[in-house]
């Protein structure tokens, strides 16, 4: 009796499987995450979503393979002498994208031979990024097998880029490749630094600098201003996100004296020696990546090895990145020989080029502070991925950290955190939201602020997490458009470009004629609308009731209750999808629950953010004192 079954990781033709569905009538189909469920279920075809065969304990052996792979994987001496540039291991640099990729290799590997397990089946169709890995079991097992060579190749989080605006009433998101987008990137930094007179010159060289890493100017407007008051030199080096985002931005850099960075200025002197480097380099891990039988060893789960699965992008994207990082490591120096950075203040430690920065300006004795930019999740459960994602149940890189308020400190602390290096300042984001004058009058304008699952461990990262979000947003547009038809209803979908595309889609399949925003000045956003809905600890939970506007959090996930804007009130939280409903009518037409929850809020922001629209000048203060 026939028992084929396709499993379905990555599909670019839908035309693939209708053929298969023709050749076999009875075929069981089961995917492996959230955007080929999508796809199938838009299809109107039947399927499985293969992620609920994994168990608890299943998941928890996927985070702990994932965790011990990325921090261990090149220490065999053998590796560890190849992948160490200027006695810095340049594997470190790329951990939080690493743990992201291997974490999701192996939760489709554990999902497949879950499947296999518990179906039995005698023919596999495979569409999946680990072909090779369910042959090797196939043959084991003397299943037949057939590759049906659709499957989409795993990438970092970093190798796609997400560029969006809105053109009129039309949301624009355009993802593209990493490559392409630092082309474009670099070449109209370089019209601007000539045009406008950018970068620093020979006579700034001998002063007191501050280096500001991948900060968005008109964020840290107040910022960049107060620092221009130390009467030191202030420089800009962004490498993942342009310094100049348009008008505004340059005013703010122009003004503000603020110098741009570009570390391909500082090639001219060491180009011979970066391209020798760059060369043993790539003999080095040429000879490395054909011994399988380390590898081999080192990416099993239950006994089996995906190394022959993985080998081909595993090896180009180390190639890639460790040859950026050996370049930006000899282009640093360079810099830091050349001007005298006296500070480094930076707000994403988990990033490739952050990580270079820091590991070679230690070398020189200059001092880092990394500002705290977002409400992290507390949770128990992610308290062993902390090292990954910078936060503070994990010991950071930088020297200080500039945190928001009694409430960070406290959790620092309690999480073996020195005292001494913890700068209690406020949120320098922030001072904007403080500043603006607070619109009371009623617009009729909802906000949903949509985010998606963190997707950062295996609990997190499963289809049915995504469809939470989806059921919640699609509740949400309903009860609006029932209850409250005299209401405008505002989507702004997460930034990130692994939510962005599916938020934008979800909305426009809900409601054709949705508001969508993908690009907006946020305070100002925040502050027209009469209530802010948004996700879980989202930091616009934060910056809503900074504009004592009324909020709610729908909570997809346990952890989220943990954190203190929840368990403080300070914000209306459903976790229940069938109080939606009640509960916006409540918060819409309550007021005496609505005053209620604005002390409760009050209350919260005293405890968790200090210095309330001048946490600029606190941080310079402190800097200072240094």
């Amino acid at each position: 009796m026939e028992n084929t079954i396709c499993i379905i990781e990555n599909l670019n033709d839908i035309k693939i499987i209708k053929k298969q569905l023709n050749n076999h009538p009875n075929l069981k189909i089961f995917t492996l995450n959230y955007n080929t469920h999508r796809l199938l279920e838009k299809n109107n075809i039947s399927h499985k979503i293969g992620e609920y065969y994994l168990t608890n304990d299943d998941k928890k052996l996927i985070n702990q393979l994932a965790t011990d792979i990325t921090l261990n994987w090149w220490k065999n001496e053998e590796i560890r002498h190849i992948l160490t540039v200027d006695n810095i291991t340049i594997p470190e640099f790329i951990e939080m994208e690493l743990f992201q990729y291997i974490l999701s290799i192996f939760k489709s590997a554990k999902t497949i031979l879950k499947i296999i397990q518990d179906i039995s089946p005698n023919e596999i169709l495979s569409v999946t990024n680990i072909n090779p890995f369910l042959k090797l079991i196939c043959d084991e097992k003397n299943i037949k097998f057939q590759n049906l060579s659709d499957g989409k190749i795993s990438s970092l989080h970093y190798d796609r880029i997400n560029i969006k605006y809105n053109v009129g009433p039309i949301p624009l998101s355009i993802t593209t490749s990493r490559t392409k987008y630092k082309k474009i990137k670099n070449f109209t930094e370089k019209i601007s630094q000539k045009s406008f007179r950018l970068s620093p010159n020979k006579n700034q060289s001998q002063n007191d600098a501050i280096l500001l890493l991948e900060f968005n100017p008109i964020t840290y407007e107040i910022l960049i201003r107060e620092l221009g008051k130390l009467g030191k030199n202030i420089f800009l080096l962004n490498q993942r996100r342009p310094a100049v985002l348009g008008k505004k931005s340059l005013e703010i850099i122009k003004k503000s004296n603020c110098k741009i960075i570009d570390l391909a200025n500082f090639e001219r002197n060491i180009k011979s020696q970066i391209s020798n480097e760059k060369k043993l380099l790539m003999k080095n891990l040429e000879k490395l990546w054909q011994n399988d039988l380390i590898f081999q060893n080192i990416f099993l789960i239950d006994s089996h090895s995906v190394w022959s699965s993985i080998k081909a992008t595993f090896s180009n994207m180390c190639n890639e990145r460790f040859h950026e990082s050996l370049e930006r490591i000899l282009l640093l120096h360079e810099l830091f020989s050349q001007y005298n950075i006296s500070e480094i203040l930076e707000w994403a430690e988990t990033g490739q080029e952050e990580k270079e920065v820091l590991a070679v300006s230690k070398k020189y004795g200059i001092k880092s502070i990394m500002l705290q930019h977002s409400m992290f999740p507390i949770g128990e459960i992610w308290k062993p991925f902390g090292r990954f994602l910078a936060l503070f149940s994990h010991e950071h890189q930088s020297d200080y950290q500039a945190i928001w308020g009694n409430l960070t400190h406290e959790f620092a602390v309690s999480n073996g955190h020195n005292k001494e290096k913890l700068l209690i300042t406020g949120s320098p984001k922030h001072d904007s939201f403080f500043s603006l004058e607070k619109n009371f009058k009623k617009t009729g304008k909802i906000l949903l602020a949509t985010t998606g699952p963190p997707a950062i461990f295996a609990e997190d990262s499963t289809t049915d997490i995504f469809l939470k979000y989806d059921e919640y947003i699609k509740e949400i547009f309903r009860v609006v458009k029932k209850n409250h038809p005299d209401k405008e209803l505002i989507v702004k979908p997460h930034p990130q470009s692994d939510f962005i595309n599916n938020a934008i889609d979800l909305i426009n399949e809900t409601d054709s004629n949705a508001k969508i925003i993908v690009d907006a000045n946020l305070p100002e956003l925040i502050n027209e609308c009469d209530l802010i809905i948004s996700f879980n600890t989202s930091s616009i939970l934060l910056e809503s009731i900074i504009l004592e506007k009324p909020t709610i959090s729908l909570i997809t996930d346990n952890w989220a209750k943990e954190n203190e804007i929840i368990k403080m009130n300070g914000v209306m939280s459903i976790d229940n999808i069938q109080n939606v409903e009640s509960d916006i009518s409540k918060i819409i037409s309550n007021e005496e629950y609505k005053l209620e929850l604005k002390s409760n809020a009050k209350q919260f922001l005293k405890n968790y953010l200090s210095n309330h629209g001048n946490a600029s000048e606190q941080l310079v203060e402190i800097l200072k004192k240094l």
